[in-house]
């Protein structure tokens, strides 16, 4: 668990993962894929219901070009938030390219 993040309550957890998906967002930009995988699942352990980490566990899993597990993730994204474009545009954009 990463000092200064601690799960207090559910609504603490809920802030913690927004603040987790944040990071990894930072990691990605650099490419520390690593880095990023791990605080990813560091986050979905704290709040599995953000959209977004799934989100930016596709982009992960597309960059590593394992498109059916970046597939899935995005599946995933959607079934938590049915009107979230940026799923829908990541899946569009997958399926065009593979």
């Amino acid at each position: 668990m990463r000092e200064g993040i601690q799960n207090t309550s559910g609504h603490d957890s809920h802030k913690d993962a927004l603040l987790l998906n944040k990071l990894a967002r930072a990691q990605l930009d650099i490419n520390d894929l690593q880095s990023a995988t791990q605080t990813l699942h560091e986050s979905l352990e704290k709040d599995n219901k953000i959209y977004m980490t799934r989100v930016y566990l596709a982009v992960m899993a597309e960059k590593s070009n394992n498109t059916p597990e970046a597939v899935e993730y995005l599946k995933a994204a959607i079934k938590l938030d049915p009107k979230s474009s940026v799923a829908y545009k990541n899946l569009a954009h997958i399926l065009y390219n593979s």
